[in-house]
């Protein structure tokens, strides 16, 4: 298990599944994503929304520029690769091509369980 850490400073906020609504996600940084501010997504980034690919690659992006300030946790829905969820629309639609597959599966996706 591993723990975060997040210093005393600003507001911690908390995000629940975007199951791949970007505007959702695009929505909470324009509001949240002030000076001092944390925010912690819960998971579930993607299947059931018309944009996962998008959501998921916006956040990872996002936490790569801010990795002090936006926290990626693990959900059913992004852990395809180690434990089978439905609906998996996202997963399924990678998988027609193995080297995407892949890439988010093992690449991406283990990002998430390296919180800084």
């Amino acid at each position: 298990m591993r723990l975060v850490t997040l210093e005393p400073k600003g507001d911690v906020i908390f995000v629940g599944d975007t199951h791949g609504d970007l505007e959702a996600s695009k929505r909470v940084i324009s509001k949240y994503m002030k000076r001092d501010n944390k925010i912690v997504f819960l998971g579930d980034y993607v299947d059931r929304g018309e944009y996962s690919k998008e959501n998921i690659d916006f956040l990872l992006e996002l936490r790569k520029q801010n990795p002090k300030r936006i926290y990626l946790l693990l959900g059913n829905h992004d852990a395809y690769g180690i434990l089978r969820c439905h609906p998996a629309n996202f997963w399924e639609s990678l998988g027609k091509d193995k080297q995407k597959y892949l890439a988010y599966s093992k690449n991406f996706l283990w990002q998430f369980l390296l919180v800084r």
